[in-house]
C-alpha cells in the first residue's frame, strides 16, 4: 500500500471555492510545478546575468591589471628619469661651483694684475721723478702718499721695499728714464734717494 501524503491548505480568502473539491489539490499541484517552473526560468536568467557579471568583472580586473603592470612599469621609468635628472641637477650644481672659483679666480688675478700694475706705476713714477729733480733742482716733487694710495701700499716701509726691488729688476744701466741715460752712479743715486722721499 502506497504511503499516500495528505496536505492541507488553509483558504482563508476563498480562493479555490469555485473549484471542484476533488480538483483542489491536482490545482495546487499543477499550480507548484507552475511557480516551480517559472521560478527554475527565473533562477537560470539570474543565473545567466551572474554570468555575465563574473565575465564583466572578471575582464574588468584584468584590464585593471594590465594597467597596474602599465602604472609600474610607468613608475620604474618615472624614478630611473628622476634619477637621471638628480645626477644631471648635481652635475650642473658642480659646474656651476667651479665656474664660480673659476669667476673668483679671474677676479682675484685681475685684482692682483691691476694692484700689481698699479704698484709699478707708483714706482717708476718715483724713480723718474727722482732722476728729473736730480737733473732739474727746481722740478717739483711727486705726491708720496697719493703715490703709496695708487699702489695699495699699507705704509711706507712696504712701498720703500717695493721700489728698491723694482730698481733691482727694472732699472738697467744704458737705459733711459726722464731723458737720461742711465748710468751705474744713476742707480746708486736712486737706491740712496728712496728712502728719504719716502719717510
Amino acid at each position: 500500500m502506497k504511503n499516500q501524503k495528505t496536505y492541507h491548505f488553509r483558504d482563508n480568502d476563498n480562493l479555490l471555492e469555485n473549484i471542484d473539491k476533488g480538483n483542489r489539490s491536482k490545482f495546487i499541484r499543477d499550480a507548484l510545478k507552475l511557480k516551480f517552473n517559472i521560478d527554475e526560468i527565473g533562477y537560470r536568467e539570474k543565473q545567466a546575468t551572474n554570468k555575465e557579471l563574473i565575465c564583466y568583472y572578471n575582464n574588468m580586473i584584468e584590464i585593471y591589471e594590465k594597467e597596474l603592470d602599465r602604472l609600474q612599469d610607468e613608475i620604474v621609468k618615472t624614478k630611473q628619469y628622476k634619477k637621471k635628472l638628480k645626477i644631471k641637477v648635481n652635475k650642473i650644481i658642480k659646474q656651476d661651483k667651479e665656474l664660480n672659483n673659476q669667476i673668483e679666480t679671474k677676479k682675484r688675478l685681475l685684482n692682483d694684475t691691476d694692484k700689481t700694475k698699479h704698484r709699478n706705476e707708483a714706482a717708476n713714477t718715483l724713480i723718474k721723478n727722482i732722476i728729473l729733480m736730480k737733473n732739474d733742482t727746481l722740478a717739483d716733487s711727486v705726491n708720496i702718499e697719493y703715490l703709496k694710495s695708487h699702489g695699495n701700499f699699507r705704509n711706507n716701509n712696504e712701498f720703500k721695499i717695493y721700489v728698491h726691488e723694482y730698481i733691482i729688476k727694472n732699472v738697467k744701466t744704458n737705459s733711459i728714464i726722464a731723458n737720461t741715460v742711465i748710468k751705474p752712479e744713476d742707480i746708486e743715486y736712486l737706491k740712496n734717494q728712496v728712502n728719504p722721499r719716502i719717510s
